[in-house]
């Protein structure tokens, strides 16, 4: 019988736990309330789940750039 192979740990550097709440007003980091400038919502048309991209990122060591010509957010790992 061979032996199960151990699963390779999850890559993620500075893991975080964050919880948001639809509607409210602050979000939970590593169990510490930090307050949102807008609160996540669900679109009624597309049933969609929309989050503050920028609180979200910073609390995740990422810089958050927009590009209005192509309508795109980039998050890129800030190094220590």
């Amino acid at each position: 019988m061979a032996a199960t192979p151990t699963p390779t740990p999850d890559p993620i550097v500075d893991a975080k736990v964050i919880t948001i709440k639809i509607g409210a007003s602050t979000m939970t980091v590593d169990g510490k309330s930090i307050p949102l400038d807008q609160p996540a919502f669900v679109t009624t048309d597309t049933n969609r789940t929309m989050l503050p991209v920028h609180a979200v990122a910073n609390y995740m060591s990422r810089a958050v750039s927009w590009n209005e010509d192509t309508q795109t957010v980039t998050l890129t790992k800030v190094t220590k």
